[in-house]
């Protein structure tokens, strides 16, 4: 029987980590929350600075809530989340970004297709089999 071996990561992999965690909250938790009825949607001060300003219509979960109960939305103690207690209701914040933006924060969205030659391309390699196996993976012998 093989023992395991636990592996602490190193200084500069903790600090890299630390800083990567900070960068990402720093543009998915808020410092505020407004609902301003006048024009139907919240106003979000971002921790970067950038304040944002969403329609209610574009958040389905408040779709139903009247516009005097709105005025009760608050964000999560760290910032990652709206809340709404009354209607035991949490949104997180990273979430409703990537539901409005599409995509991660901070993520860029790679391999996809984007010009007429590449999807030609992709089509007919996945035509052929697509991407040849690799030789590490065990193989069945020849017959």
């Amino acid at each position: 029987m093989s023992k395991a071996k636990i592996l602490k990561p190193n200084e500069e992999t903790l600090r890299r980590r630390q800083h990567e965690a900070d960068e990402r909250a720093r543009f998915t938790n808020a410092r505020s929350i407004a609902y301003i009825p006048k024009i139907d949607a919240f106003t979000l001060l971002m921790s970067s600075g950038i304040q944002l300003q969403i329609p209610r219509g574009n958040i389905e979960e408040f779709s139903q809530i009247s516009k005097s109960e709105l005025g009760y939305v608050e964000l999560s103690p760290g910032g990652g989340a709206i809340t709404l207690e009354t209607q035991d209701l949490h949104i997180s914040l990273p979430g409703l970004l990537r539901d409005l933006f599409g995509l991660n924060v901070g993520q860029r969205v790679g391999g996809q297709a984007t010009s007429k030659a590449k999807i030609t391309a992709a089509r007919a390699n996945g035509a052929r089999g697509g991407r040849p196996r690799s030789d590490l993976v065990a193989r069945p012998p020849a017959k």
